[in-house]
């Protein structure tokens, strides 16, 4: 058998692996956080949202119980 001797240039970023093999469950733990993550921005939203939606009935209220008492 034939051997030889190559020099090679990256031309973008190489990785060095260690070798080591992963859990698949190394993988499902990230996703969970960040679907944690996502959720916790959803709710906050959501509560904004409800507050938004109190203020805007509550001056809705207002301006026609002073429109309906004129």
């Amino acid at each position: 058998m034939k051997s030889y001797k190559l020099k090679l240039t990256a031309l973008g970023p190489a990785h060095i692996g260690t070798g080591a093999d992963y859990e698949p469950t190394n993988y499902v733990i990230d996703i969970y956080i960040e679907q944690r993550r996502k959720t916790a921005a959803l709710r906050k939203l959501n509560r904004c949202l409800s507050l938004m939606r109190w203020i805007f009935l509550t001056r809705l209220t207002k301006t026609t119980d002073k429109s309906s008492s004129e």
